[in-house]
């Protein structure tokens, strides 16, 4: 199930998700909306927060629903999981200033209570205003003291330090023609059998990745690894997910230098998950999925180029 929908509200534990519309991922039906639609409790393997205001990076996370309110249109209260250092540093610039709000994954009248518990009403009393003080002449301006004699003795500063590359480069804008010019030096291995294989294939050619390879059993895919140094494996096979998890661990347990593994599954859960990344999935894509600009960046992330 995918839900969209609008944010209201945003902490470092959580977020307050105004729901708009709920589709079932396999067959894209609408779904109703109501507090029946999604339970407390429920897990979200993927939470992509790409509109925030001044907030110039796209946040993934996952989270767990805590709280339903549909008192006026459907509301879920998300708990967040474990936060990428990327996302916690764009998270912590937008809530710096609202560290004495009541977290945003309380319901609205627990929020109001608790404000309401903190902050008994009391009636303004009227303060009464000192009489003017006195009006005194001003002060002479102090008469700034003569500069020290240069101590010829002392040793000279320090030179300032010397500029670290991999910070500039992490602040420095993306360079169009250096990130092509690492694209072509990369290799790329598709590992698939269905029918949108040779279309993934000619979308990361069309990116300007230098050799995009095709296996297409795991035979053929444990020679490509042997053969020349592989940056990335995409594995799109119609097979049960639990059995390209067994192949994936038999491949580590060869002693292949394995690159990071991108792996598309028609569904995803926790246990899919856990088990997926003992066997060294980097990337889970859910099917059907989109050859964009989102699933290019993700390319880009997992090479090292983003």
């Amino acid at each position: 199930m995918g839900i969209n929908g609008t944010l209201e509200n945003l902490s470092e534990g959580g977020c307050r998700v105004r729901v708009d519309k709920a589709l079932n991922v396999k067959d894209e039906r609408r779904l109703p909306l109501g507090a029946a639609l999604v339970p407390v409790g429920h897990t979200f393997m993927l939470l992509k927060l790409n509109k925030v205001p001044r907030c110039p990076a796209v946040i993934e996370t996952a989270g767990t629903v805590v709280y339903v309110d549909d008192s006026s249109g459907l509301c879920l209260g998300i708990a967040f999981e474990k936060l990428r250092g990327d996302a916690v540093t764009a998270i912590k610039g937008l809530v710096s200033s609202r560290a004495g709000t009541p977290p945003s994954t309380l319901p609205p009248k627990a929020r109001r209570k608790t404000v309401m518990d903190e902050e008994p009403l009391e009636r303004p009393t009227r303060r009464e205003e000192p009489p003017p003080a006195p009006r005194e002449k001003p002060a002479p301006p102090p008469v700034p003291k003569p500069a020290p004699a240069p101590d010829l003795a002392t040793e000279p500063p320090a030179p300032p330090p010397a500029p670290n590359p991999e910070v500039e480069s992490a602040s420095a804008p993306r360079n169009p023609a250096l990130l092509r010019l690492k694209k072509r030096s990369r290799t790329l291995l598709v590992l698939g059998n269905g029918a949108g294989v040779d279309l993934l294939k000619t979308h990361l050619e069309e990116e300007g990745y230098g050799r995009v390879l095709l296996a297409l059993d795991w035979a053929e895919t444990i020679t490509r690894l042997q053969e020349a140094p592989i940056e990335l494996l995409l594995v799109d096979l119609e097979r049960p997910i639990l059995e390209i998890m067994e192949m994936l661990g038999k491949l580590q347990e060869a002693e292949l230098d394995l690159p990071p593994v991108v792996l598309a599954a028609d569904e995803v859960s926790r246990g899919i998950v856990v088990a997926a990344t003992r066997v060294g999935v980097a990337h889970l894509l859910v099917r059907p999925y989109l050859l964009d600009e989102s699933f290019s960046r993700m390319i880009e992330t997992q090479l090292g180029l983003g």
